[in-house]
């Protein structure tokens, strides 16, 4: 007999101290199914391999409408470490972003009824402008930021999480994850916390709970 499955979004939360800054971060809806989406430690965690695909288009019938196209993989080395890599391409009227991430974690058993894991993830982004801006209106000439943009502007960065589940049936989860701890130049690394912000000024916190009726074969 099917099982038939529910998934609602878990409670999530991006928080930013200090100045706020636009990230631009990749749109993913689906981290409760695949939690290394936001958070390296969930990198083989559940001791399966798994490859996700994403395709993401907005605003469909708007010309240059954004679009997001992605592949992940993540899965387990051993016993105890975890391992993930993934590519994804995003565009939005004249701008590219492409982006390549690799996690790694390291899990452990806390008790019988416990589960935890450490991760790191480093991240390489490549944002460019299309040079059919230039004669635009809304370009000005001498722009620095947009000439710069378009030969492709390189960042690198980097996350840090810890993934855990709980319970008996380990059916509830949770996982926190500073982002954006680099922000830098390939040819002039800054750290953010030049900026008066520090490394660990923007998280994620994720948590989540899956019910099971064995007897109406569903899960919620």
């Amino acid at each position: 007999m099917k099982r038939y499955i529910l998934h609602f979004l878990p409670i999530t939360l991006l928080c930013c101290l200090g100045t706020l800054q636009a990230q631009d971060e990749a749109v993913f809806s689906h981290y409760n199914l695949n939690p290394v989406l936001i958070n390296p430690a969930a990198a083989g965690f559940d001791d399966v391999h798994q490859i996700l695909f994403n395709a993401r288009a907005q605003w469909t019938s708007f010309p240059d409408a954004p679009k997001t196209v992605g592949v992940q993989y993540n899965g387990p080395i051993g016993n105890v470490f975890g391992f993930g890599i993934g590519v994804t391409t995003e565009s939005a009227a004249r701008m590219t972003r492409f982006r390549a991430r690799m996690n790694s974690g390291f899990r452990f058993n806390v008790g019988d009824n416990a589960k935890l894991a450490a991760g790191f993830a480093f991240e390489f982004h490549q944002m460019s402008i299309g040079n059919n801006i230039f004669g635009q209106d809304l370009y000005e000439i001498g722009d620095d930021i947009v000439e710069s943009a378009v030969n492709g502007r390189n960042e690198f960065d980097a996350s840090v999480g810890v993934f855990g589940r709980f319970g008996e049936d380990q059916n509830t989860f949770g996982g926190f994850t500073f982002i954006n701890m680099v922000r830098s130049r390939l040819d002039d690394i800054v750290v953010s916390g030049q900026s008066g912000n520090t490394i660990f000024s923007h998280y994620v916190f994720l948590a989540g709970h899956n019910f099971t009726f064995d007897g109406a074969n569903f899960s919620l």
